[in-house]
């Protein structure tokens, strides 16, 4: 049986978050599966220095490299704690089944909620673990 496999993508190049259009900040590697059926673990995290009038911060992750895969973690909108133009940390944890599949990626995406300007997604990371 396959051990375990540990990807770790990073990103250290300005993202632009578009007004208050969802938008993919980072994209792990492929990972190969290297079973029938497995669970997948995904942590990912960010800075965000969030555009005028942005209320708040939904941050996703969606299986696949873009914002077409399917949701696997809770989207829920998170209040701005500080001023615009603020830098704001984001962290997300998720982990569904995955079955008959040789590979899989993961998206970490980011949305301001009201934003009349861009924000810039600063730095992040995506972990994946299949155990």
């Amino acid at each position: 049986m396959p051990g375990p496999v540990i990807t770790g993508t990073g990103q250290w190049a300005n993202v632009p978050i578009t007004l208050a259009a969802e938008t993919a900040a980072i994209i792990s590697e492929q990972v190969t599966v290297g079973k029938d059926a497995a669970i997948a673990f995904i942590l990912a995290w960010g800075q965000l220095t969030i555009g005028a009038a942005c209320t708040s911060v939904t941050a996703r992750i969606r299986r696949g490299a873009g914002l077409a895969g399917a949701l696997i973690s809770e989207e829920n909108p998170e209040l701005v704690k500080g001023a615009v133009g603020s830098t704001e940390p984001f962290f997300m944890f998720a982990a569904e089944n995955i079955r008959r599949t040789d590979t899989v990626r993961y998206t970490l995406t980011l949305q301001q909620i009201a934003a009349t300007a861009d924000g810039a997604f600063l730095q992040g990371g995506i972990l994946v673990i299949i155990p």
